[in-house]
């Protein structure tokens, strides 16, 4: 089975007008062709989607589908285009996550 598991900031509305930062993580499962988001708690993402600025929550999981747009190669930012904001999960994601 193929697995791709990535990551990438967002902003969001906070309290009294603020931007909070907060995580989109990303498993896709390339044997079914499903693609699932999950917050910092590791609970699902319901895809309700508000605008807040650039980079909000649409923006996040439209880089994270398409992800191979930004790959470039093992050798540069892991992989990824510094401008996507892509990671990798680490073992600390993967355990969260599970």
């Amino acid at each position: 089975m193929s697995h791709t598991r990535i990551k990438t900031t967002y902003k969001s509305e906070g309290p009294y007008g603020s931007t909070e930062y907060q995580t989109l993580y990303c498993h896709h499962n390339h044997t079914c062709d499903f693609v699932t988001f999950y917050h910092e708690d590791g609970s699902y993402v319901e895809m309700i989607f508000g605008e807040w600025g650039d980079r909000d929550l649409w923006d996040a999981a439209e880089i994270l589908m398409y992800y191979h747009r930004h790959y470039v190669d093992d050798n540069h930012l892991n992989g990824f285009t510094k401008e996507s904001g892509i990671e990798w999960w680490t073992p600390e994601d993967r355990e969260r996550l599970k």
